[in-house]
């Protein structure tokens, strides 16, 4: 599988649109793109966009058992470092993909 523009604007569109976007909802939409990115080889293109990952967890009282609060693609660099990426910009992140308008800006 290699990441491309016309599939992954799919994913997102299916992700983030007419469905309620609840904590849960955006962790497991955003593990899945994390998924997707590792699978098709386009981890690159996020280190190229300065993209990485925060994974908040929390553990429990007397526990040594973790719970996830979040988990959100951010900004590694920049003016907006640490900043979570709003959606618009996730999906604009296809267009760096495989048969996207800007893919010849990221090198192999």
């Amino acid at each position: 599988m290699t990441c491309n523009y016309f599939e992954y604007r799919d994913i997102v569109s299916k992700y983030f649109y007419g469905v309620p976007l609840t904590n849960e909802h955006l962790n497991r939409c955003t593990e899945n793109l994390r998924q997707y990115f590792i699978k098709g080889g386009a981890v690159r293109v996020l280190k190229s966009l300065g993209i990485g990952l925060r994974i908040r967890e929390r553990c429990k009282e007397n526990s040594t058992e973790t719970t996830l609060i979040d988990e959100r693609f951010i900004f590694m660099n920049g003016e907006r470092e640490g900043d979570e990426l709003r959606i618009h910009e996730i999906e604009n992140i296809g267009l760096f993909l495989k048969y996207g308008p800007y893919e010849y800006l990221i090198s192999e």
